[in-house]
């Protein structure tokens, strides 16, 4: 006797709230003067004015998004991945909500274009992208979980149309980091 499971569609909701709740907590964070130079708050969300090239700004981009989308590939092969899959949800709408809070605290109001301009886009598009990932993660995980408990997989889902799910992901990354980096060598002097 075969078991039927309900499909469920994994939560936009769920995973926008923790993004949401990640921005929140980062521009907290900066706020309360907790600025610092890591790139592990920053997530290089914040536009580079420092005299990096733009090989250099693109491959910070591009290399914390790929670092970004491999945890959370590693995590949804767990079978127990799904809280540490919402958390670096979480994580990844820290670095904007930090970025953005750094910029305001660095240029006051004259920040507003800035931040619009040079931030909000590559934060809304890896955002985006973080969604999917944790998305594909969560249901990869709770695909797991069921296959241990009850010795089926409910969707037929391979680890290899998993691995190429993330390997798109990977490419509109990049693509994306190419874009940003463009972006900040036309609109640099709105960080000045």
């Amino acid at each position: 006797m075969k078991y039927r499971t309900i499909k469920r569609e994994t939560g936009f909701i769920l995973l926008a709230v923790s993004a949401a709740v990640g921005i929140a907590f980062g521009a907290v964070w900066a706020a309360k003067g907790q600025l610092t130079e890591s790139p592990w708050l920053h997530q290089y969300f914040i536009p580079t004015v420092r005299g990096e090239s733009l090989f250099v700004s693109f491959l910070h981009t591009a290399l914390s998004a790929l670092i970004f989308l491999l945890a959370v590939f590693l995590v949804g092969t767990s079978a127990a991945g799904q809280p540490t899959a919402l958390a670096l949800m979480a994580y990844r709408g820290f670095g904007a909500g930090f970025s953005a809070a750094v910029v305001y605290d660095t240029l006051g109001l004259k920040a507003v274009p800035a931040v619009l301009v040079h931030i909000l886009p590559k934060a809304a598009g890896m955002l985006i992208i973080a969604v999917f990932a944790v998305r594909e993660a969560l249901r990869c995980s709770c695909g797991l979980a069921c296959f241990f408990a009850k010795g089926e997989s409910g969707d037929g889902a391979s680890l290899g149309l998993y691995a190429v799910r993330f390997i798109v992901l990977a490419v509109i990354s990049i693509l994306l980091s190419a874009a940003d980096t463009a972006l900040n060598s036309l609109f640099g002097s709105l960080l000045r």
